[in-house]
Formats: structure tokens, C-alpha cells, sequence
């Protein structure tokens, strides 16, 4: 009777063990097939939207629907998406974006649109009596992603008499956002904006734009051009620099070097007139520098 009832204990603790066991060879089971399931099926955003000026993600995991079991596996594919090297999306348009894992491609789109207003930088003109203005005189600069920039000026000034006048500048990129600016028109006795148009020799800013310019002229004016002025004959500065040995405007410390590429950029005041050229070179040891006049 002893012997029988160790028996009938045995198998008891048989079944229980076989049941423990199977239910962790299933569990084991069942997350392999999810783990199989999570790797190998996912599903993708068909469309991402950002704005012009913002910067695009390069994390995957943004562009997937369900998470990823591990996102090192997912590789994001952008090469036909525009943006800079700070990783800014700087053009309006329609892109294709893609996402790989092993042998699986999956492709959407990233859509990046344009709906703000132009940051327009403005100051106030003053003028003589009687004397013309435009609307751009007053636009010191237009920050948007979708130039040019169009101006309308709204308000009513009497030029015929010394006073201070209210206007507004209405401004509009391409994809028709706009903005507004609030400016003064100061009309005053024996005041001439043209002379303070050439007489104004203060660098406002380059075109091209370029933040390590050192003050180094290749042509200095002693007053503003007219960049519309096609017959002022200060343009002959510029066309001998042109026919020039670029060579000869090396500073000392780079003399004899070689120029391997070379551009020319416009320094405009304020007022939009140029005040000189400047001459930005790469050298043949790859550094940069800019030409000089000598003074």
C-alpha cells in the first residue's frame, strides 16, 4: 500500500511538471513569433509634414507607425530631402523619404510648406522737402525661405512740408504670406537722402553673405554706387579688377601662394548702395582669405 501510494505521488508531480514546462516552451514560443512578427512587419507615416525652417528628425523611430522592437535595425533614407548642414529644411517642396530594414523598402513623404509671414527688418527714412522715396528705402533686410520678398507701402505723407509720417509696409514672399511693419517717413529742411544714400560708408551687410569677412577691400568707394547706375563710371574699378591678377592682391602673409577659386562679393550700407567689393579666395593649402587693396 506504501509503495502504491509513492507511486500515485510521482505521477502527480509528473503532470505538474510537464504542465510548468510546456507552458514555458509555449511562452517562449509565442514571443519568438511576436519578436518574428515585430522585426520583420512595420508600417511606415505616408505623410510627414514640417515647415520651411524646421529642422528634420533623423530619428527612424519618428517615421514609424508601431514601435520597433529594436531601432538599430531600421535604416531612415533622406537623400532626396533638402535641408543644411544644421540639419534645416531651407525649400518648399514634395519629397520622398524612405525606410529599410534587411530586404524590406517602404517609402512616404515629406511635405515641406511655407505657411509663415517674412521677418522684414525695416527702419525709418528721412527726407527733404519735396524729395522721392520709395518703398525700399525702408527695408533694411527680408529673412524668409521663399524670396524675393514683394513691398507695398499704405499711408498718406505730405513731402511739401517738414513733419513725421505713419506708414505701413505690407510684405509678401512667393507663396503669398505676408506680413506688416509700422515705419516713419521724417520729411525735414535741408535734408538730402540721396546724399545720405552716397555718403554713408558704414558696411550693413554682403551678397553674398559670408560671417568671417575681415573688413578687406579689393575696391574701396569714397561714396555709395547706385547698384541700378549701369553707367556710373564707377563700375570701371570693378571691370579692371576683373581683367586683374588676383595674385597681386595677396596679403603678405600669403604672397606666392597659389589661388585655386575665387568670389567676388558686393558690401552694401543701409541704404542699399555699394560701398566696395571684397574678394574671398581658397588657397592651394585649402585655407581661406580674402584679397586686399592695401589700405
Amino acid at each position: 500500500m506504501e509503495d502504491e501510494i509513492y507511486v500515485g505521488m510521482e505521477s502527480r508531480m509528473s503532470t505538474k511538471t510537464k504542465v510548468i514546462i510546456f507552458t514555458i516552451f509555449f511562452m517562449i514560443i509565442i514571443s519568438a513569433i511576436i519578436v518574428f512578427f515585430k522585426s520583420n512587419n512595420f508600417d511606415i507615416k505616408k505623410t510627414v509634414i514640417y515647415e520651411v525652417g524646421d529642422k528634420i528628425s533623423l530619428d527612424v523611430t519618428d517615421y514609424i507607425k508601431n514601435k520597433p522592437y529594436n531601432a538599430n535595425d531600421y535604416k531612415l533614407v533622406l537623400d532626396s530631402v533638402r535641408y543644411d548642414s544644421n540639419n534645416t529644411l531651407d525649400t518648399v517642396g514634395e519629397y520622398t523619404y524612405r525606410v529599410v530594414l534587411k530586404d524590406i523598402i517602404k517609402e512616404g513623404k515629406i511635405i515641406v510648406k511655407d505657411t509663415k509671414g517674412p521677418i522684414v527688418q525695416t527702419m525709418d527714412v528721412t527726407i527733404g522737402v519735396n524729395e522721392k522715396y520709395k518703398v525700399e528705402d525702408f527695408v533694411v533686410k527680408c529673412n524668409d525661405y521663399s524670396l524675393p520678398c514683394e513691398y507695398e507701402m499704405t499711408g498718406n505723407a505730405d513731402t511739401s512740408k517738414a513733419g513725421i509720417y505713419e506708414l505701413k509696409i505690407n510684405s509678401k514672399d512667393t507663396y503669398g504670406n505676408k506680413s506688416t511693419n509700422t515705419v516713419n517717413l521724417i520729411v525735414k529742411e535741408g535734408y538730402s537722402l540721396q546724399d545720405a544714400k552716397l555718403k554713408d560708408l558704414t558696411p550693413m551687410y554682403l551678397e553674398p553673405n559670408y560671417e568671417d569677412w575681415n573688413n578687406q577691400y579689393v575696391i574701396k568707394y569714397a561714396g555709395g554706387l547706385d547698384p541700378e547706375d549701369e553707367d556710373s563710371p564707377r563700375w570701371n574699378y570693378y571691370y579692371e579688377f576683373l581683367d586683374s591678377n588676383y595674385a597681386d592682391f595677396l596679403d603678405d602673409k600669403h604672397k606666392g601662394m597659389k589661388i585655386e577659386s575665387s568670389e567676388i562679393i558686393a558690401v552694401y550700407n543701409q541704404y542699399h548702395y555699394i560701398i566696395g567689393f571684397a574678394c574671398r579666395v581658397k588657397l592651394s593649402d585649402g585655407s581661406i582669405t580674402y584679397l586686399t587693396n592695401g589700405e
